[in-house]
């Protein structure tokens, strides 16, 4: 999975601090607080792409900054895969 934060048109890296963590840190400074590097989440998810999620972005301290996106890896795209691991078990 590759997650960019896109801001003003520039997409910045981002990382995740620790293993399941609810948020990505970009080395960016916020214009609201002032933190830097910026702990960035993410609200109304969406499928952007074939293979993309894309979500409004906020830095912790609640302002908006951009939209954040995850690449997926992917043999069929998101939803094909969401079909096929909801669906029924098939015995061939």
């Amino acid at each position: 999975m590759k997650i960019t934060v896109e801001i003003d048109g520039k997409r910045h890296p981002a990382r995740l601090p620790y293993e399941h963590a609810t948020y990505v840190v970009i080395d960016v400074k916020c214009d609201g607080c002032g933190c830097e590097p910026m702990h960035v989440s993410g609200s109304t998810q969406h499928v952007e792409s074939h293979d993309t999620y894309a979500a409004r972005a906020y830095c912790a301290c609640g302002k908006p900054v951009g939209t954040i996106r995850a690449q997926m890896s992917t043999i069929f795209g998101i939803e094909e895969d969401a079909r096929v691991l909801s669906g029924r078990c098939r015995v061939y």
